[in-house]
């Protein structure tokens, strides 16, 4: 604050040397000016210094918050976690959360936890997104092509964790894959370095290797399941998994048949992005680490895994899992469900709306008083509009949404002042961009194909009445091409619900993200997946309900029957675009024409029908 106090002061004194050598007309206004700078100058330094005193460096950490027991997502705040940035209701707790804590009061640095998917994590940290990986990540020489890493901040050993009722392990002596390994399937999740080692062992000893999972709790499930023998894990997993579920056991083995690279990955660090420009945050990250004691992290650990103990010995019935899981995270799946609403009904509108443009655009048609320059003009648009259709339709919405979130790092810190608690954030804006632009490639062919099943003879009879082309289209062939793309709209709104769950790769708390994290966190993951089934079942067919009662009222026929045309009810489509002219004009229109109608109140479309039947009925007649 002081330097800002002088300059004022400089400032001041300034204009009060510049005042005493003016005139008597100038002192006038002399102390009310002197008065405003005075209070601008001293407000200004009091904000800054303000903001100085605030403006600390952020330690921004990635991780899944859904890997207990290094960490894990809770929906009470707690002394011991930290809010997850731009998430209602979820906390990350574990041991990570614990050493990041650590290092940044260390450091008298602000904390923020971003929560991703684990092969997000490193795409982030190169992208700006994130600053550091504190999710168990171990330090791999194929990880160090990539990032750098910090000293370790626990050291690990290796267990595999199986059925108790596997008489082919003993939970007190090492299993020898040496001699007994035939038949052993082994799985583990994919992108660690335990996924490399069973595939070495299904090599060099003669076990058998499935291709590894999403998460370990869907190794885990494999196992309970009998689908697969063993999973290998590190030593907190291992004994946080069977503390969770009491029909697994765990199973130390021999290191010596490790390779030693396969020893020196156990060790878990920090992530850091490679540069220059980060190796001071390496070093104050690594000075932390070194006041931590063996015993300190020892015991943080120890809490860690006996928080993920089971309050019984015997495994819970799958009603119990469920009610459990509904009981503990029923806000967070409120959440979710909220949020794959609003994703799903603001991507099919606003995708809506960008196929009804884009088809336009798709549809223009160079005419012959066209100039070159014109021609070439909708040339152009044409071209890009085909291939936005082709590339959004030719790539999964997962790919496209890593894209976006990977190519900035503003997704994390976004807010939007005024948000229903923080419901639209960089997660959900990034989410909608997606939603709404690959939505919109399907609903421009949705949109040309209701256009084409519009009678074309209703262009002819317009044309004949003198209605533009502006209006024909607006006010007639749209409508009716709506109406004939209603199944295809309801449809894309229903898979937009279902098709919302990819997002998750980007940490957007959507459904399934929901359900995931409990179960990544109580290992009830089969009862997760039911309940999530559940509530996609039910969304599903309630919204199917009500798209086919609209059909079904859009399709009862009008008692007004006029030239023998039982016409439908389309007014309700009709009323989302404006009147193109009162009736009294659509009247002068049709007077023009020497063939006067009794319009009343009909709507343009009406009134169009109406001359294409005339001139239908003047075919016959010549006939």
């Amino acid at each position: 604050m002081f330097p800002f106090i002088e300059i004022s002061k400089g400032c001041i004194d300034g204009m009060q040397s510049f005042f005493n050598k003016r005139s008597i007309f100038m002192d006038r206004f002399k102390k009310k000016i002197l008065a405003f700078f005075s209070m601008f100058f001293v407000l200004f330094g009091l904000l800054t210094s303000c903001a100085t005193n605030e403006d600390k460096f952020t330690l921004i950490v990635g991780m899944e918050a859904a890997y207990p027991p290094f960490n894990w997502t809770e929906n009470q705040k707690t002394d011991e976690n930290v809010q997850i940035k731009g998430k209602n209701n979820e906390y990350a707790a574990g041991y990570d959360i614990k050493v990041a804590k650590f290092i940044a009061e260390d450091n008298n640095w602000n904390l923020e936890i971003v929560a991703m998917e684990w092969d997000s994590l490193i795409p982030s940290l190169q992208s700006g997104t994130i600053n550091a990986i504190c999710a168990g990540m171990s330090n791999t020489e194929e990880r160090r092509q990539s990032i750098d890493f910090s000293d370790p901040y626990y050291d690990s050993t290796l267990y595999l964790v199986t059925r108790k009722n596997d008489t082919r392990f003993d939970s007190k002596t090492n299993f020898d894959f040496q001699n007994d390994s035939n038949g052993v399937k082994l799985v583990t999740q994919s992108g660690t370095f335990e996924d490399d080692i069973a595939q070495d062992w299904a090599n060099d000893f003669g076990a058998k290797y499935i291709s590894g999972t999403n998460d370990y709790p869907g190794a885990f499930l494999q196992v309970s399941q009998g689908l697969a023998d063993a999973v290998i894990c590190e030593y907190p997993v291992a004994q946080s998994t069977v503390n969770a579920t009491p029909s697994l056991m765990m199973v130390p083995f021999d290191n010596s048949l490790l390779d030693q690279k396969y020893v020196e990955q156990t060790r878990i660090s920090i992530g850091i992005k490679k540069g220059s420009e980060n190796s001071e945050l390496k070093d104050k990250i690594n000075a932390s680490l070194a006041k931590l004691s063996t015993d300190q992290r020892n015991n943080w650990m120890n809490a860690a895994v006996t928080a993920q103990e089971s309050e019984n010995d015997e495994v819970p019935s799958m009603w119990s899992q469920v009610s459990q899981l509904l009981n503990n995270y029923g806000v967070t799946f409120g959440y979710g469900i909220l949020n794959t609403l609003l994703l799903a009904i603001v991507g099919t509108v606003v995708g809506l709306i960008i196929g009804i443009l884009v088809s336009q655009v798709r549809n223009w048609k160079s005419s012959k008083r066209d100039n070159a320059f014109v021609r070439s003009l909708k040339w152009l648009c044409r071209a890009i509009s085909a291939i936005y259709v082709t590339v959004f339709r030719g790539t999964p919405m997962m790919v496209q949404a890593m894209i976006l979130f990977s190519a900035s790092s503003i997704w994390t810190g976004l807010v939007v002042p005024g948000g229903a608690g923080n419901v639209l954030n960089g997660y959900m804006l990034c989410g909608m961009i997606i939603i709404c632009i690959n939505t919109g490639a399907y609903m421009t062919e949705n949109v040309r194909s209701g256009m084409n099943g519009v009678d074309k003879g209703q262009s002819e009879a317009a044309a004949s009445l003198g209605i533009g082309n502006q209006r024909t289209l607006w006010g007639i062939t749209l409508p009716q091409a709506l109406r004939n793309s209603l199944p295809s709209i309801g449809n894309e709104f229903i898979v937009n619900i279902k098709d919302s769950s990819v997002l998750n790769v980007i940490g957007l708390t959507e459904l399934y993200r929901s359900v995931s994290i409990a179960t990544k966190t109580n290992y009830f993951t089969v009862a997760g997946y039911v309940i999530i089934a559940a509530i996609y079942l039910i969304l599903t067919v309630l919204f199917s309900i009500i798209l086919q009662l609209v059909d079904n009222k859009l399709n009862i026929p009008d008692k007004v029957n006029w030239f023998g045309i039982r016409r439908t009810t389309i007014d309700a489509i009709r009323n989302f675009f404006k009147r193109l002219g009162k009736n009294e004009e659509k009247v002068q229109v049709v007077e023009t024409q020497k063939e006067i109608i009794d319009v009343g109140e009909r709507p343009l479309v009406d009134i169009v029908a109406l001359k294409q039947a005339q001139r239908e009925e003047t075919k016959n007649d010549l006939n």
